[in-house]
């Protein structure tokens, strides 16, 4: 027999003949082992398990969170093109003249300003700024040209660059 077959042997013999003290000394061994079960606390939020509480992020989040609430929304403008209640799929909107309507559009955005009592606002006061002292996040299809309404005009092929398939050409401006 290996000395494996006898350690077991003796084990099981063991407590056969010792019942009681090794079903004590085993219920002791496992409530004393599940003592930390009492400060046990299940975390289901996976940012929660991954992010510092004290990360700059994390922080932000929370800021943002407290001031405008648990949901980030986005508000969102649809454009149709005008006279065309149908739904025909032919029509393109991504054309020069509708892409200069929406730099107007969202100019005069940025430009408003609401005052209310003594206190002015102003849409950088409400949008939302993942990062600390920079801009808004304004999603529009006129960041291609980066809100440059002569770069976007001096575009000879403006669907390939909405594509980023070439790089931005430095207008005149930029140089």
């Amino acid at each position: 027999m290996g000395l494996v077959n006898r350690l077991f042997y003796y084990v099981g013999k063991y407590s056969a003949t010792h019942q009681g003290l090794v079903l004590t000394a085993f219920v002791c061994i496992t409530i004393v082992g599940s003592l930390g079960l009492i400060n046990l606390k299940l975390e289901y939020d996976p940012q929660a398990l991954w992010v510092s509480s004290s990360s700059r992020g994390n922080r932000e989040q929370n800021y943002f969170k407290e001031k405008y609430g648990a949901f980030f929304r986005i508000t969102q403008m649809v454009m149709k093109r005008k006279g065309s209640f149908d739904r025909d799929s032919s029509i393109d909107l991504f054309q020069k003249p509708y892409l200069e309507m929406i730099y107007h559009i969202q100019t005069a955005f940025e430009k408003e300003v609401l005052v209310h009592g003594d206190r002015s606002f102003n849409i950088t006061d409400i949008c939302y700024k993942p990062i600390t002292g920079k801009g808004c996040i304004a999603t529009s299809p006129m960041e291609f040209w980066l809100m440059n309404l002569t770069d976007m005009w001096a575009d000879t092929n403006f669907k390939e660059t909405a594509r980023c398939i070439r790089p931005r050409v430095n207008s005149a401006s930029d140089r």
